[in-house]
């Protein structure tokens, strides 16, 4: 039996729910666990091939500001065979975005992962899963499959 695997990879302030007691502004300030827990996670999925004894592997989709302040995790994740996309730079929601900003958003946070990896980034997960045809249009645009 074949099953799909994907985790965001965010710290637990950055969610929506807690944006308004976590500005963005306040998030070098926070205790962030993203690191070592992501680690716990990668551990984990080897064990589970070994286990297994087949691959088994996972698509992890990384906050820009994530991969801005642990590179090292962005690449080994990568470095394990994994998939690393895109869930934006700053998890804001798509939805409530000016176009341009989206645009700036998308760009930016595929550029830094490509340059982090080497490699190209081909998938985008939306925060909050605001997703809509038009949101597609401006993702397609920059460059996501």
């Amino acid at each position: 039996m074949d099953f799909l695997l994907t985790f965001d990879v965010e710290d637990w302030f950055q969610v929506e729910n807690l944006r308004s007691l976590f500005p963005p502004e306040s998030w070098d300030r926070q205790n962030w666990r993203v690191d070592r827990s992501t680690g716990t996670l990668l551990e984990v999925l080897e064990d589970a091939e070994q286990f297994l004894g087949r691959s088994v592997k996972a698509t992890f989709f990384v906050l820009g500001s994530v991969a801005a302040k642990f590179p090292r995790l962005v690449r080994e994740i990568h470095k394990r065979g994994h998939e690393v996309a895109s869930h934006g730079y700053g998890h804001r929601l798509c939805v409530q975005e000016k176009p341009c900003d989206l645009q700036e958003d998308l760009k930016h946070s595929k550029a830094l992962l490509e340059d982090l990896l080497g490699a190209p980034v081909f998938g985008y997960r939306a925060p909050g899963f605001s997703i809509s045809d038009k949101i597609l249009e401006h993702v397609r645009e920059a460059g996501y499959r």
